[in-house]
């Protein structure tokens, strides 16, 4: 009962890492999903929600001043808005 709750309250804290990420507040992001993962490791999409985020921060424009960091930036987010989307996914199977 207890892993089956946990998995629940994972899945309610992986959604607010997304909305975060999309406002630029990737330290909160990396912060709330690190807390889904604790409380189930076998969540679904919270390791390559973690990863996008490290990507992210490199390529932030603010932050990277490289020709193209910005397009890659705005790419990165698209791949996440389909991986973290499990009715996008399956439109693209």
């Amino acid at each position: 009962m207890e892993m089956e709750c946990n998995k629940d309250e994972a899945i309610r804290a992986r959604e607010i890492p997304q909305h975060k990420m999309q406002n630029n507040d990737f330290e909160g992001a990396e912060r709330i999903a690190l807390k889904a993962q604790k409380l189930f490791p076998d969540l679904e999409n919270i390791t390559q929600l973690l990863t996008y985020r490290k990507f992210a921060l490199l390529l932030h424009p603010d932050k990277n001043k490289f020709a193209g960091a910005e397009a890659v930036f705005k790419l990165i987010g698209e791949v996440n808005a389909i991986v973290t989307d499990q009715t996008k996914r399956s439109r693209m199977i």
